[in-house]
């Protein structure tokens, strides 16, 4: 349905604009797909999907935060960014060394909505900035050549690292330029190096082009 709503644009505007106010409004009666014992990665990854797809029809859950669904949302949000790829017994705490590629594309899919949430006032934003930290700082290499040439988890790391330039590049949020400037400087050369210059390159031609002073946001 909500797929349906998003491809028709006057159906969005009545049926999807319904759909959207509804599901967050009963989001807890969701709660068991990314806690407790019977939430699985792939209950995990269908939240992000369906968070997805309720932002791409209207980005107010997660922008407005006076709107009613918007810290239940958030903190789902947050919890999944940092451990929706371990489960919530034996695995909790494992580095990336030791996930699998089904843990990291769920992972990935954390990412990909990271944007919706970047515009947020100065508390929550702080909150999403520990999140990310915690992300980086338990599942990311101290060294980003640590892993093997056309390994798994190189790939998966690499994979990871798009998604958050892709979503920098998209938000030009002062946030993520500070975490993908700390994730580039932890060793000599990083072996996305030219990917981050790339992204940064672009979005300052995009700010100079608008004549908007670069990450003027308090960062």
């Amino acid at each position: 349905m909500l797929d349906h709503s998003f491809r028709e644009r006057s159906v969005r505007k009545t049926r999807g604009k319904q759909l959207v106010e509804e599901v967050p409004r009963r989001w807890k009666s969701l709660q068991s797909w990314w806690e407790g014992h019977s939430s699985t990665p792939e209950s995990k990854t269908a939240t992000l999907l369906l968070l997805s797809k309720l932002l791409q029809i209207d980005s107010s859950v997660c922008s407005d935060i006076n709107h009613e669904a918007f810290r239940p949302v958030f903190s789902t949000f947050t919890m999944l960014l940092v451990d929706m790829n371990l489960p919530l017994t034996s695995r909790y705490g494992e580095d990336i060394r030791q996930i699998t590629s089904n843990d990291f594309f769920d992972e990935s899919q954390a990412l990909l909505v990271l944007p919706f949430f970047t515009i947020l006032p100065e508390e929550p934003l702080a909150e999403l900035q520990r999140a990310l930290d915690a992300l980086v700082a338990s599942h990311f290499p101290m060294q980003s050549d640590e892993f093997a040439k056309g390994s798994l988890q190189r790939n998966n790391y690499m994979d990871c690292v798009r998604k958050l330039l892709d979503a920098l590049e998209l938000s030009q949020s002062p946030l993520l330029l500070k975490l993908m400037a700390g994730i580039l400087c932890r060793d000599r050369k990083h072996i996305m190096e030219e990917h981050f210059q790339t992204c940064f390159q672009r979005i300052a031609k995009r700010l100079v082009k608008a004549s908007k002073p670069f990450f003027s946001q308090k960062s």
